[in-house]
């Protein structure tokens, strides 16, 4: 998956001026800078990086009344500097700092006290955790360390308030991040934190965000490759970590399919989002349920289980339309179908005679009108 380039730095309207121009504009903070040897400029330039020490700057993050300031601007340099996740992790006592800041937030997470200066400041701090989580020297350290632990009250909540909106949508662009490796032992440390009931809540309970606010994200997780469609980030990116849960490797799908609780749950939760795609479409997000369904049929059981629960409208022909100059979507329609009405099995593991039997009622899936067409 291609990355996109980075996004010029722009204030958040949604969120108005007040995080940036606040503590640009506090005395105390700049003092305490002008004491670190930090040169500060009343609205310094995302690209003129030569203003800032970046030592420096990661130096005022330890002191209270110069870390929101110091997060505001190593936020604004952090595309231009490589190895800003091992500087982070290296200094003594950085990465302490940073989780002070959002165990800072736990106290109102639940309650209608988040404001939206208190969620733009920690998503700078997710930010800058997500170079950390990034960068392949820091990357396994980030996970050894169960640092992704502490996302996961960001994205628990359902609360659909903008403050709580931009926590769980960075706070995905971080696992994201850690998605796109192909790596084993991120999806390892994933499943044992219960990711996958936590994406079923994002994906059951998203709310839109504007492409104006979607800009305002894209500088929190410039790598991830996503378009500005009017349709909610939060389902994209739960729905693109999903997808690499089950396609790197095995274990994702032996996961999600070890039970027909779990078995079920996702597909209960995606068949509702196909049904609203129906409605709304988002080529995008249809792509990557259409990939988690077709990594679930690769699976004995799950395959078994998708006879009796795939949506009927991944069936028949309601998504040839949408996806009519997607050749690769359509070939993974057509692969779907395949499997899940011939029957795709292992060739290791044998077919079980009747899989999640005491869980599933109805009759065999009909032939797809799928079958037979040419891109």
């Amino acid at each position: 998956m291609a990355s996109i380039p980075p996004v010029q730095l722009m204030k958040n309207p949604s969120l108005g001026n007040s995080t940036t121009t606040e503590a640009s504009t506090t005395p105390s903070a700049k003092s305490r800078l002008a004491r670190l040897g930090v040169p500060f400029k009343s609205d310094p330039s995302p690209t003129d990086t030569r203003s800032f020490s970046v030592e420096k700057l990661i130096a005022a993050l330890h002191d209270d009344s110069s870390r929101e300031l110091a997060l505001v601007l190593l936020c604004k340099v952090r595309t231009s500097h490589e190895n800003l996740g091992p500087m982070l992790w290296d200094s003594n006592g950085t990465i302490f700092s940073l989780l002070k800041e959002i165990m800072h937030v736990y106290y109102v997470l639940l309650t209608p006290r988040l404001t939206e200066k208190d969620s733009n400041r920690v998503c700078n701090v997710l930010a800058l955790l997500q170079c950390v989580a990034s960068h392949p020297n820091t990357r396994k350290r980030f996970m050894d360390a169960n640092i992704v632990e502490y996302l996961y009250p960001f994205i628990n909540t359902t609360s659909q308030e903008k403050p709580h909106e931009f926590l769980r949508l960075t706070s995905l662009g971080v696992i994201g991040s850690l998605a796109k490796q192909d790596n084993a032992d991120v999806v390892n440390v994933l499943l044992e934190g219960d990711i996958v009931s936590k994406l079923l809540l994002c994906l059951e309970f998203g709310n839109q965000l504007s492409k104006t606010e979607y800009s305002y994200f894209m500088i929190m997780s410039p790598s991830l490759s996503i378009t500005p469609l009017s349709i909610c980030w939060n389902m994209k990116l739960a729905a693109f970590v999903l997808e690499r849960l089950l396609t790197i490797g095995e274990m994702g799908q032996v996961y999600c399919c070890a039970s027909a609780q779990r078995f079920y749950s996702i597909t209960r939760v995606l068949g509702q989002r196909i049904e609203e795609l129906v409605e709304e479409p988002c080529q995008r997000l249809l792509k990557h349920i259409i990939c988690c369904y077709i990594k679930l049929s690769e699976n004995p059981r799950g395959c078994d289980g998708l006879v009796w629960s795939l949506p009927m409208k991944l069936r028949d022909d309601t998504f040839l339309v949408p996806l009519k100059d997607d050749p690769t979507a359509l070939m993974w329609l057509q692969t779907l179908a395949r499997n899940v009405t011939s029957g795709h099995r292992s060739t290791i593991q044998p077919p079980l005679a009747e899989p999640f039997a005491r869980s599933i009622k109805g009759k065999a899936v009909m032939g797809s009108p799928l079958l037979g067409r040419k891109n």
